[in-house]
């Protein structure tokens, strides 16, 4: 699986997971809104990570962000920019096995590849 599909895949599950938690959050529940804050920042901190990897800037995921956010999100910038740059590392490292396997195909004799 492409590592950029799979980081999608996370974070939608992560989404399920925050939704579950703030529904928990109306009931009174003081465990679960933290949980909600806790899973929110790491969501935010993995979207923002997923983004700058398939090569958008911080001013396309977040034009309209508050500046607290903005504040907070700055301070994690470089665990963020970490995560990103592991991300395209691994999809890098995908794109060149799928080349090297293509290459491997097209060289070998026809009648080899045809069986």
């Amino acid at each position: 699986m492409h590592p950029f599909t799979r980081r999608k895949l996370e974070l939608k599950d992560m989404a399920l997971k925050i939704r579950a938690a703030k529904n928990d959050r109306k009931n009174a529940n003081y465990a679960a809104a933290r949980l909600a804050e806790n899973l929110g920042a790491s969501y935010r901190e993995g979207h923002i990570a997923y983004c700058l990897a398939r090569g958008r800037t911080l001013e396309q995921i977040e034009s309209k962000v508050s500046d607290d956010k903005r504040r907070r999100r700055d301070a994690r910038m470089m665990t963020i920019q970490t995560l990103a740059d592991l991300l395209k590392g691994e999809a890098d490292r995908h794109e060149q096995d799928w080349q090297e396997r293509l290459q491997d195909v097209a060289s070998q004799p026809a009648d080899l590849a045809a069986s």
